[in-house]
């Protein structure tokens, strides 16, 4: 049976939900864990004897199945009727997401939504796009939507600061002015006072860990690496909340990046280490990361990765600068050895090239021989062992010599081995003789494979 899987963050309890029924995981069951390290949108699968695999939804099934639920089924049908075809920009905002189009228009997507966990998998600054079949899918801004919709707000804030009636911007502008500024001072503290409260309930709530475990070469950047050891710390004195080893060969490519793979936990770590482990230097380079939040940390994770990718360039160029220098000292070393040696050393005597004596070659190879019989009206076809000895030569021949000789042959009414078609041959072996031109028609050697070349 196949089923897609939702998490309640609040309950803690994983949903498994088919076309046919639906499970509930809490985490008094044995595959709870094993749950836990699934990432999202992936499916499960149980066979018949109980074993659960996972693997991508390359059916879509996550479109397909829909919750058995009659509640659930009212409440998503309520969300999609306020969401509308169209591209949209998105922001996380005291916990949810902000779709907002291009004529201002927002959708509010919360935890419960269906698409909240995949808006949490993708990179800011993409668009979403919805289809009239209510299909969700993400790309880069190439329209430039957010620069659009800066520049629509920016705008809007502009036309809000006016006066709505001539009356009042004639006779109680300054009134005005206070008053806005008063709303702005107001709506700061509003804000505030909202970031405040959102903290406290996340407090409140303790709601499960949640991490996007990313790495690639620019953090680790050594060759030599036969595993990384990646683990959530809990406090001093206590085993890890949970580890692991990515052993892969990619390790010691030049550019590789490590699967995203998506890590919750029942509490917040200390620290996050990617620890690189050398078969020549044990332990090796080592990264930590100190979690602010529950939710996914994904802005420190990219500032990280942003560091340690600036350093590495850095360094780069350094040495890059170093081994130009080494490279111009080396040069002129070279140059004055060179100089050095011609004015030491007497000129060496030219090397008389020898003369060498003329001599025979055989060449041996195999050919499909086919001809069309006229007297029989078929046609016909054989493999020969074919042997040619040139005469003497100053030079080795290649095997165009030989095909030459032989297109020659093949060509000729009639034939015979002696026929040596005006080229430099001593002796030919293997080839048919060709007497009557009307029997033997349209003759023709192909897949002429050659086995040697050598001295006579």
């Amino acid at each position: 049976m196949v089923y897609i899987f939702s998490f309640d963050s609040k309950s803690g309890v994983f949903t498994l939900t088919s076309s046919k029924d639906q499970l509930t995981i809490n985490s008094k069951h044995k595959k709870y864990e094993w749950l836990k390290g699934q990432e999202a949108g992936r499916i499960i699968k149980i066979s018949d004897k109980g074993r659960w695999t996972s693997s991508n939804d390359y059916d879509n099934l996550y479109q397909i199945i829909k919750p058995i639920k009659k509640a659930e089924k009212k409440l998503t049908s309520s969300k999609n009727t306020n969401e509308k075809a169209g591209v949209y920009c998105f922001t996380l905002i005291e916990n949810e997401f902000v779709l907002t189009d291009q004529n201002g228009d927002e959708i509010k997507i919360t935890s419960k939504h269906k698409k909240f966990e995949w808006l949490q998998s993708q990179d800011s600054g993409r668009v979403i796009k919805i289809s009239e079949k209510g299909r969700w899918n993400s790309s880069n801004d190439y329209d430039g939507l957010y620069d659009k919709i800066k520049l629509s707000k920016k705008k809007a804030s502009q036309s809000v600061s006016k006066p709505t009636t001539q009356k009042l911007k004639s006779d109680n502008s300054d009134e005005i002015k206070k008053l806005m500024s008063d709303l702005s001072e107001l709506k700061k503290v509003n804000n505030k006072l909202s970031e405040e409260l959102s903290a406290l309930k996340k407090k409140n709530d303790a709601e499960p860990f949640q991490f996007l475990v990313e790495i690639t070469s620019d953090m680790l950047p050594e060759k030599d690496y036969d595993y990384i050891r990646i683990a959530f710390d809990d406090e001093e004195g206590k085993p890890p909340l949970h580890s692991y080893d990515w052993r892969d060969s990619r390790i010691k490519d030049e550019d590789w990046k490590y699967p995203t793979r998506h890590i919750i936990l029942e509490k917040k770590p200390t620290r996050i280490v990617y620890w690189a482990h050398s078969v020549n230097r044990g332990w090796a380079e080592r990264i930590e990361i100190i979690p602010k939040s529950n939710g996914l940390d994904i802005g420190s994770l990219r500032s990280l990765r942003k560091y340690y990718s600036d350093r590495n360039e850095r360094t780069l160029n350094y040495q890059l600068s170093r081994v130009s220098e080494k490279e111009e000292e080396i040069k002129k070393l070279k140059n004055e050895i060179q100089l050095l040696k011609q004015k030491s050393q007497p000129a060496k005597p030219k090397a008389t090239k020898k003369v060498e004596e003329p001599k025979k070659y055989e060449a041996k190879m195999t050919a499909t021989y086919s001809y069309y019989d006229g007297l029989y009206k078929k046609k016909y076809k054989r493999t020969l062992n074919i042997e040619i000895v040139t005469g003497e030569m100053n030079k080795k021949p290649s095997q165009s010599f030989f095909k030459s000789y032989l297109k020659l042959a093949t060509s000729k009414s009639f034939y015979t081995t002696s026929d040596k078609c005006g080229m430099n041959i001593y002796l030919v072996k293997g080839i048919p003789a060709t007497y009557d031109s009307y029997r033997n028609k349209n003759i023709k050697l192909s897949d002429i494979n050659f086995i040697s070349i050598d001295e006579y």
